[in-house]
């Protein structure tokens, strides 16, 4: 399943005529708003259901949105009203989801990325935040989930809503506060480990340190627990930091506090997003037969990464495996989608086309377990 895919198919059709002509706006441009605005608001869900409050939060807003109105979408909004009705009820979820300022704050960006189209982003956002939760809903009452399958859900979902967000509209959208800080949920672990690269090397975050420390020890009782002993849980023993330079007290009670709330199912999900927006990035950037070959290196290198997360995704539990199917699936049919538009560039196939076969033959064994 994607969702993303599942809630803008909800919204085409018919149901896309009736909505242009409630907003007084062509098909077009609703359908425009509509693939930016359905991803940015689930990545928003995601990042508020990633936080113990906002989850909370977000679980009361589910409750109160009726789960069989994205069954019914054409012919609630045909009747006299009731877009009225549902954006006033979007707009009361979205402003407790978030806060009204940061609910401002978002429709800049993404009236900027539809040409500066602010009247619609603005009778949208409200009108589509109650079918997104509706659709959610329904995902949860027919799975019998609780808020932990919920987050599970959304995690799954992390590819597919990061590669559905328009980059363009992705930058502008850097920095938002609210609804678990928007995009941030999608964004993969890659930029996380960028940015504090970036403020370790300016020594302006004490924390950096300790994180480092953290993903560190991580990684150790991530192999302990899932490569050398699979299916046996070990309990985190944090190191004795305290004798280590530099270090306190302090420093090892919050480092045992970041290494037991690591979980490697979230871990593997973000280091899949970050590759697959890796690999995608440089495929984008193939335009001749120089800019191939300037690519090789860096394609090569990722072909390799690839073995290393598969073998992390086999050690994984075979609940954690299933939950990763829908990101590396859609990873899968992004990526053949761009390797067939590179190798069709002249002189580019015979250069580049056996290594990213190779790839997606790697992808397809690993999805087929």
């Amino acid at each position: 399943m994607n969702i993303v895919e599942l809630i803008l198919k909800l919204l085409g059709g018919d149901t896309l005529k009736q909505l242009s002509a409630v907003l007084g706006e062509s098909p077009e441009a609703v359908q425009k708003a509509l693939a930016a605005i359905v991803p940015t608001l689930l990545s928003g869900v995601g990042g508020l259901a990633s936080k113990p409050q906002g989850a909370e939060k977000l679980w009361n807003s589910l409750r109160s949105v009726d789960d069989s109105l994205s069954d019914n979408l054409g012919s609630v909004i045909a009747k006299g009203g009731a877009a009225d009705e549902l954006t006033k009820k979007g707009t009361n979820i979205l402003e407790d989801l978030m806060g009204k300022q940061s609910l401002l704050a978002l429709i800049g960006p993404i009236a900027k990325f539809l040409a500066g189209n602010t009247a619609l982003v603005s009778k949208l956002l409200p009108l589509v935040a109650p079918i997104i939760l509706s659709v959610i809903g329904k995902q949860v009452k027919s799975g019998g989930l609780d808020l932990g399958g919920l987050l599970k859900l959304l995690l799954s979902q992390q590819g597919n809503i990061s590669r559905a967000i328009p980059a363009d509209l992705a930058k502008g959208l850097a920095g938002i506060q609210g609804l678990g800080d928007l995009t941030s949920f999608a964004s993969g672990a890659a930029a996380a480990v960028s940015n504090a690269g970036n403020e370790a090397a300016k020594g302006v975050n004490w924390l950096l340190p300790l994180l480092a420390l953290a993903a560190l020890v991580g990684a150790f009782l991530y192999w302990q627990n899932f490569v050398q002993k699979p299916g046996k849980v070990v309990e985190p023993v944090v190191p004795d930091v305290g004798k280590m330079p530099n270090t306190d007290t302090l420093l090892k009670e919050k480092a045992g506090a970041v290494i037991e709330k690591l979980d490697p199912v979230k871990t593997l999900t973000e280091g899949l997003t970050g590759y697959f927006k890796s690999i995608d990035g440089e495929l984008d950037g193939i335009k001749d037969e120089v800019t191939a070959k300037a690519a090789v290196p860096k394609l090569e290198k990722l072909v390799g990464q690839f073995d290393d997360l598969s073998g992390l995704f086999n050690k994984l539990p075979e609940a954690g495996r299933s939950g990763l199917l829908s990101l590396l699936e859609g990873g899968e049919k992004t990526l053949k989608e761009k390797v067939e538009n590179v190798v069709g560039i002249p002189g580019v196939g015979e250069l580049l086309k056996p290594l990213l076969d190779g790839l997606l033959e790697k992808l397809a064994a690993l999805i087929k377990g």
